[in-house]
């Protein structure tokens, strides 16, 4: 078929073409738009940063909080959740438990919560434990607890790795995971000395728990210095020469380097006051991140702890002076700690029961700690003693998106949770529990 053009014509629109090259031939697609985010508003915003906010908004964009304020406008095309007459709290933190670990408590099969069989495992890490498809986490969820720190349990003397995980339903563990490893968790105290009592075997007295745990800690010195000779004989090899074998490796040391490195806190689980004391004697040798955990008595030496500025996760707030291993547990231990200006949160050291976290703050309100200090204790100062202040635990532009909606105050038992938002995305409230009572009302 002949051109419709004349072949000069022709020659010309095929270099003007080329010319143009491959970008003229369709236009350039258009910026996405961006995200117009969620709007909670005419609530009252209880933001743990400063006061109060009335007929407040919280502009969710993403995964982050996009903005706080009395009468925010709603942006185009946001989507508004009117809030009248709720209030909207951070996310609960639960700063101690074994979410996820421990389905039948009585069934090993499905109990992962405890490797105490020799007394150090400080490689042993939740991550490889926690069952993420375990129905508990959405039960934990049905209370406004979002976030808990989840830690082997305390029969050994090293028990191994913590992790911060968030309560999400059918995610993989990369998703949920807020910090990992979160520290390294120790024991004191009655936990080791009865099961390894128990078997004849060390450690079984405090004298026992403490030289294990120093001899942990100087057999990771010792292989911190061979590791920092081997990379000087590495570095000095001439040229040819072949290089320095390293020295074997121990993950378990590498664990205990990084808290002697201060990398990573040590949670010391220690009730007694004996307990603690051993506990600050020790952190203090090997100049550990120390954070007490459970810490029933150390209210008695709290302004020494504010001196030290030694953090504690205190817990359960229900103990009672019940045992040989905290005959000085009482009520208004937090008060105490919050009059001597301890930075501590609370923890339910629970399994299935971290639901309860705001339980436990409330009775410790009953017992005189200030309403918003108790809220505190499991949202922002949680969130600070985890190494996490900026990230969870208030509500403020640029924090995490993880907070709730609750019908009456948040610390009231019968208050009802409306919503839940982890990372900007809001969870379902259902549960094994409410499929239950769907079922059998």
């Amino acid at each position: 078929m002949r051109s419709p053009l004349p072949p000069a014509a022709a020659a010309a629109a095929l270099l003007a073409a080329l010319a143009l090259g491959p970008a003229a031939a369709a236009p350039a697609p258009e910026d996405p738009q961006p995200d117009p985010g969620i709007l909670l508003r005419n609530a009252t915003v209880l933001t743990m940063a400063g006061d109060p906010i009335p007929e407040g908004g919280v502009l969710i964009r993403g995964e982050k909080i996009a903005g706080v304020g009395r009468q925010l406008p709603a942006p185009d095309r946001a989507t508004v959740i009117d809030c009248t007459g709720r209030f909207v709290v951070p996310g609960f933190i639960d700063a101690g438990t074994s979410v996820g670990l421990v389905e039948i408590g009585m069934v090993k099969a499905v109990n992962d919560s405890d490797e105490g069989v020799v007394p150090s495992t400080p490689d042993v890490d939740v991550r490889d434990g926690v069952d993420v498809d375990s129905p508990v986490f959405a039960v934990t969820r049905s209370r406004g607890v979002t976030t808990v720190l989840v830690a082997p349990q305390e029969t050994n003397v090293v028990n191994g790795l913590g992790a911060v995980l968030h309560c999400l339903d059918g995610a993989p563990m990369s998703r949920r995971i807020v910090l990992a490893p979160s520290g390294l968790h120790v024991s004191f105290g009655v936990p080791p000395k009865e099961r390894f009592g128990a078997k004849d075997a060390t450690p079984s007295t405090r004298m026992g728990i403490a030289a294990v745990l120093r001899r942990e800690f100087a057999r990771a010195q010792d292989h911190g210095e061979a590791l920092r000779r081997h990379e000087e004989a590495r570095k000095a090899a001439k040229e040819g020469e072949p290089a320095p074998a390293p020295p074997a490796r121990d993950r378990g040391l590498e664990v205990l380097l990084r808290a002697l490195r201060r990398e990573i806190p040590v949670f010391a689980r220690a009730e007694r006051l004996d307990d603690i004391r051993t506990a600050l004697r020790i952190a203090g040798e090997y100049d550990l991140r120390l954070v007490l955990w459970g810490a029933a008595e150390a209210w008695k030496i709290a302004p020494e702890l504010a001196a030290r500025k030694i953090p504690v996760v205190f817990g359960p707030a229900t103990g009672q002076p019940d045992s040989p291993e905290r005959p000085g547990a009482r009520m208004d231990a937090p008060r105490l700690l919050r009059d001597a200006g301890v930075l501590f949160c609370l923890m339910t050291g629970d399994s299935h029961n971290s639901r309860n976290l705001p339980v436990h703050a409330g009775i410790a309100a009953s017992w005189g700690l200030p309403e918003t200090d108790a809220l505190a204790a499991i949202t922002r100062d949680a969130a600070r003693v985890l190494g996490l202040g900026d990230v969870l635990g208030t509500i403020e532009p640029g924090r995490e998106a993880t907070l709730c909606v609750f019908q009456g105050s948040p610390l009231e038992p019968l208050s009802r949770l409306d919503r839940v938002f982890i990372r900007g995305k809001e969870v379902p409230l259902r549960s094994r529990q409410t499929d239950l009572l769907e079922k059998w009302k």
